[in-house]
């Protein structure tokens, strides 16, 4: 079973989304802030890191810039869900190597564990309905209100 790391200070998206990717076959780790990412990292490799920009004690841009400098961790796919619309950020994040960037008001469910398993299996064969039961539509708290998608 492939596994992500799943980064986000929002306990309501942290929650939708872990419980779709879980749906969707993935084991999933949940942390809430970057410092605590990295620590993770230092021991565990997933096959994938789901990751927010917004986030306390380090930045999710921090996290990218950590990630991709450290030749451990420099291969393992990132991609990007955030509540972020700047474009600057995008930019930065692209520069750093990330496989997708999502905004979450913005991403049908469908859409990320496709990208989510394009990149964790290296495979793009399997279909949602193959693989566990259909969401339609998910809800998360974020600082700027509520994202659904």
């Amino acid at each position: 079973m492939e596994t992500v790391l799943f980064v986000d200070d929002a306990p309501g998206c942290q929650l939708a989304i872990s419980a779709a990717l879980r749906m969707g076959g993935f084991e999933v780790t949940s942390i809430r802030d970057g410092m605590a990412a990295l620590e993770y990292l230092e021991d565990r490799r997933p096959d994938l890191i789901l990751l927010d920009l917004g986030m306390p004690e380090a930045s999710g841009i921090e996290v990218l810039g950590r990630v991709r400098g450290e030749p451990r961790w420099a291969t393992i796919p990132v991609i990007v869900f955030t509540a972020s619309t700047d474009a600057a950020l995008r930019a930065r994040a692209e520069e750093l190597g990330v496989q997708g960037f999502f905004i979450k008001s913005r991403v049908s469910i469908r859409e990320l564990l496709a990208v989510v398993r394009k990149y964790a299996t290296g495979t793009t064969s399997v279909t949602l309905e193959e693989s566990g039961p259909r969401i339609k539509r998910f809800a998360c708290a974020t600082d700027d209100g509520l994202a659904t998608a």
